[in-house]
């Protein structure tokens, strides 16, 4: 859902139920909240139970325009030198740059044990109550914001971080939870369908390596039919077809 930041002229009348806020028109029933009144940014404070494998969420694993993390590295706890600690339902987002601007970002979902640990370049966020993760997720998805966080990164260049003071005081619009949880379900189907999509290409690269692999050991033959099927189709690059 994009929220239009963009004022309006003054000799324009607003639309009505809508009044001026200091992000332009927005509903009447939007409120307009830093982020620090509504979320904490940190690490999670939980107890931690040992352990013989924990999961680690590198950046790598972080999804670009993303939503939801469900990918991570299972290692032993001494093999963790550096991380924050994460806990489900925790919404990363990454603070270095290029990483910032390409739209790194996710809600750990369904981790193992329900807490682990994750790259110290991202910025955990918690909602409290009155906002949605998912909603939040999706806000900070649009080009607009990524810019204007962008351009308050400190540091030398190549190596430039998002302090956490600039996510707290950043000002969001926050509708109602009613709208909310509808913005949710729209994030959730169109999660399920990229799960969905992905697990469908998955499964053809498994078949494809499998039927190579047979293939070239002449454990299978392709039907004679459907090579002969094939080179009459087969576009030729130079030559002609044998």
């Amino acid at each position: 859902m994009k929220v239009e930041n963009e004022r309006m002229p003054e000799s324009e009348p607003l639309p009505d139920g809508y009044r001026l806020t200091e992000l332009g028109p927005l509903p009447e029933e939007w409120r307009v909240v830093r982020l620090g009144e509504v979320t904490e940014i940190g690490p999670a404070r939980i107890r931690r139970e040992s352990r013989d494998l924990l999961p680690f969420i590198p950046m790598s694993l972080i999804p670009e325009g993303g939503t939801i993390i469900h990918r991570w590295e299972l290692k032993p706890p001494k093999e963790i030198r550096s991380g924050l600690i994460v806990s489900e339902g925790d919404f990363l987002l990454a603070k270095i740059t290029p990483c910032l601007e390409n739209g790194k970002q996710g809600i750990v979902k369904n981790i193992p044990g329900g807490w682990g640990y994750a790259t110290t370049e991202v910025l955990p966020i918690r909602p409290k109550e009155g906002l949605l993760t998912e909603y939040l997720a999706l806000y900070t998805l649009q080009p607009e914001l990524r810019n204007e966080l962008a351009s308050k990164m400190e540091g030398t260049t190549g190596r430039q971080r998002l302090p956490k003071s600039v996510l707290l005081s950043l000002a969001i619009p926050l509708p109602p939870l009613a709208e909310q949880r509808a913005i949710a379900r729209i994030l959730e189907a169109v999660d399920r369908r990229i799960a969905a999509e992905e697990a469908w290409v998955r499964a053809v690269e498994d078949l494809f390596r499998s039927l190579l692999h047979e293939m070239m050991t002449a454990k299978r033959r392709l039907p004679p039919e459907f090579v002969g099927a094939t080179r009459r189709v087969a576009p030729t690059t130079g030559g002609q077809t044998p």
